[in-house]
């Protein structure tokens, strides 16, 4: 891509924004007039977290770069109250793989901390409470793994460069909290006679078009596996899900009709249409907590 846009345009100064591992800097930036500005951006949330990020990262190959970056973010359309951290390509790729990772790293301490508070028979909410009330320490909030194309990805990215048993033991608890959830859940669900069940929501997350680790998938595949009538609802569905996928079928049209026949509804992503349905009458489970 970086040849194509200099054929045409052999001047342009070029702000690479996608993220590149560590390992291809060295053959991307062969050119001076190039910068690194990898996005930290939540995907449904590209634009409003691109312009309004609260940290920026910017790796350049000379300090006359700068200025030109500079001028590009000044624009009075992005947030002049950002932080912005300048290195040069290299350092700015790995910092980008280590804000993600510890992201994930967040997470996966926080189901940590549930499964023991569960085993132990203790009160989440109480343990939590003091965790987030605690000013020196930024825990993340339990559930299911990370999903999307960045954290999971970074996460690979990350042990691919360096052995670590703390990411190793971070990729234990999370999948063995997704079986977990996914395992309760349905236990859950199978213990009421004749289920009919709504599954709302395969995207990893609201306003997002992705399905990496989705729950919402993997409950309804484990519940159709089972036998039990499954509908799924996602406003995304037809934009995220492969038209191969093997639960295509289980597509209702709408939230509406997703829920009209059935006595348990599965919240799985919290999108806002999902707030204001009806749902007097069935057992809800609320996977999200969202909604």
């Amino acid at each position: 891509a970086r040849d194509e846009i200099r054929a045409h345009f052999k001047d342009l100064f070029i702000i690479v924004g996608s993220t590149l591992d560590p390992a291809d800097i060295p053959q991307v930036f062969t050119d001076s007039r190039m910068a690194y500005s990898p996005p930290l951006i939540r995907l449904g949330h590209v634009v409003q977290d691109f312009l309004d990020a609260p940290l920026r990262l910017t790796g350049i190959q000379a300090q006359t770069d700068l200025l030109i970056v500079n001028s590009f973010y000044s624009d009075e359309t992005f947030n002049r109250n950002s932080k912005h951290v300048v290195g040069d390509p290299l350092s700015i790729a790995i910092a980008k793989l280590a804000i993600n990772t510890s992201l994930s790293l967040k997470i996966a301490w926080a189901n940590e901390v549930h499964s023991v508070v569960q085993a132990l028979g203790a009160d989440s909410r109480v343990v939590f409470e003091a965790l987030h009330a605690e000013p020196r320490i930024q825990v993340g909030h339990y559930g299911y793994p990370p999903g999307g194309p960045c954290l999971p990805r970074d996460l690979g990215v990350w042990t691919s460069m360096a052995s670590s048993p703390l990411i190793e033991r971070a990729k234990i608890v999370h999948k063995a909290t997704a079986n977990k959830i996914i395992a309760d859940t349905v236990r859950m669900i199978l213990e009421i006679k004749s289920p009919r069940v709504a599954v709302l929501g395969v995207t990893y997350n609201q306003n997002a078009m992705d399905i990496t680790n989705s729950q919402g998938l993997d409950v309804a595949g484990e519940l159709f596996s089972n036998g039990c009538y499954v509908r799924i609802y996602d406003p995304a569905f037809a934009i995220s899900v492969p038209k191969t996928h093997r639960l295509v079928p289980l597509r209702a049209s709408s939230a509406k009709e997703a829920v009209h026949d059935a006595n348990v509804v599965v919240i799985t992503t919290a999108w806002d249409e999902f707030k204001s349905l009806d749902y007097s009458g069935r057992f809800v489970i609320d996977l999200t907590r969202k909604v």
